[in-house]
């Protein structure tokens, strides 16, 4: 999972939806690096303890999918940078975005439904300046840098126009790409209906 570090500006976040994206929900993932505080949340997932430093961002999130709450956090680039978990890539990839820091902010929501094991991820990386298309391509870019290599497909999904990467060692573990105006989403769900869901009510 360590692939996903540098794909953004918080690599804590991109674990957590590393870990859905790859099915691995059930088990309880700690931060890799030191956090000051971690939330436990029902489905027994360690969530560092982000904040909430950005309330408009978060609002772009669902409450809830397909009957999965999702637990918000979100934060300024530059409290992530000032922070243990920074690294040498997570200023490469802002680099490459041609962004600073101080501009940047994340959200992410994060929900497992403890009965079925249904777990929705969405994570929304906003980067004035960066525009959809750069946005698009630099996190494709950094996620195909590991040791997965996704497949990538454009498609329409929920009425938005959308990337999906395909695992080729899974081929029903699919994330999906969207990215309007300076803000890019990320969405990670157990099914095509709950992306749906999801897809439909982003801006």
């Amino acid at each position: 999972m360590n692939r996903w570090k540098m794909a953004v500006t918080a690599g804590p976040l991109m674990l957590i939806v590393a870990a859905c994206s790859n099915g691995a929900s059930t088990s309880t993932t700690p931060s890799p690096t030191p956090t000051p505080t971690a939330t436990a949340s029902s489905s027994g997932l360690v969530i560092p303890s982000l904040g909430n430093s950005d309330q408009e961002l978060e609002n772009l999130i669902p409450d809830s999918v397909g009957g999965v709450s999702l637990q918000k956090f979100s934060m300024k680039g530059n409290e992530f940078i000032a922070s243990a978990s920074s690294s040498a890539e997570t200023k490469a990839f802002l680099d490459a975005l041609g962004v600073s820091p101080a501009d940047v902010a994340v959200a992410f929501g994060y929900g497992v439904d403890p009965s079925s094991q249904s777990a929705v991820a969405v994570f929304v990386f906003h980067a004035p300046g960066a525009g959809s298309d750069k946005l698009v391509t630099v996190f494709k870019k950094a996620a195909d840098e590991g040791s997965t290599t996704y497949t990538w497909q454009a498609g329409s999904v929920g009425g938005k126009s959308v990337q999906i990467g395909t695992n080729p060692a899974s081929a029903t573990s699919k994330i999906y790409l969207y990215a309007t105006n300076d803000d890019l989403f990320f969405v990670s769900t157990s099914t095509d209906a709950q992306a749906t869901e999801v897809l439909s009510g982003l801006p």
